[in-house]
């Protein structure tokens, strides 16, 4: 699934993404971070909408959407939705947010 939500970045325009290997040293984060067209942009995937965020993961979701991100949980049944999501963003013009 990460696999396929990584195919379908590389289709949108203005679209920078990280994906970290965490290793327990430094700060948490989510598996991917994007920045679209300057908006921070980070996505949790999980294997299906049946898994939840670990206790830490939503404290990182907590304190990235505190600082302006936009945040996506994507798992098997919502990679497209949320690719289209993003694509939408990355479509604005920074003045639009």
């Amino acid at each position: 699934m990460k696999a396929k939500f990584k195919r379908g970045l590389k289709k949108i325009p203005r679209v920078w993404s990280h994906m970290s290997v965490q290793t327990g040293m430094g700060a948490p984060t989510l598996d991917f971070v994007l920045c679209v067209d300057g908006l921070f942009v980070a996505v949790e995937a999980k294997a299906t909408a049946k898994h939840q965020l670990s206790a830490l993961q939503q404290q990182t979701v907590r304190a990235m959407e505190g600082c302006g991100a936009v945040v996506f949980i994507v798992h098997d049944e919502n990679v497209e939705l949320v690719l289209n999501q993003i694509g939408l963003l990355a479509s604005f013009p920074k003045a639009a947010w």
